[in-house]
């Protein structure tokens, strides 16, 4: 996993030098969503590093209005906070997941 969250940055480094648009702003986004996992998964789910980049996926989920990105987005955003013991933020994010007009688009576990 660290060589992941290695390749991973260094794929986010780049679009510093892309000009904004809707198109960047998804590619960044699915690569956000890949390296908060592999931090999750490497350094831990309360890593200050793993809420970082998962808050920055949901800025970009919201930039976008993405639904297809929703899911694993607010998912990961509320492991996270359960794990750092941010039980009110979890909690307030697992409602808005709850209340989602595309709810029916969230695959089921």
């Amino acid at each position: 996993m660290t060589e992941a969250v290695a390749q991973l940055s260094k794929g986010l480094e780049l679009f510093g030098n892309v000009p904004e648009s809707a198109e960047r702003q998804r590619q960044e986004l699915e690569l956000q969503s890949a390296l908060a996992g592999a931090l999750m998964a490497s350094r831990g789910i309360a890593a200050p590093e793993t809420a970082r980049t998962y808050a920055h996926a949901r800025a970009l989920y919201e930039q976008l209005g993405d639904y297809s990105a929703l899911f694993p987005v607010l998912s990961g955003q509320i492991s996270a906070q359960g794990g750092r013991g941010e039980h009110m933020m979890a909690r307030r994010n697992a409602q808005e997941l709850l209340r989602s007009p595309r709810l029916g688009a969230i695959p089921r576990v």
